[in-house]
């Protein structure tokens, strides 16, 4: 993958691609770790 990101048109779809990924998951991440401090608050 590192590899097609060195040519230029291939290399935007492919970094567009990774990123997508990576935000795709940390939204998940962000949005179980306020469910999580939100529960948390709500049994103390």
């Amino acid at each position: 993958m590192k590899m097609l990101q060195l040519i230029p048109g291939i290399g935007a779809v492919v970094g567009a691609y990774a990123n997508y990924g990576l935000l795709e998951e940390l939204g998940e991440a962000a949005v179980y770790g306020y469910r999580r401090r939100f529960f948390n608050q709500q049994s103390s």
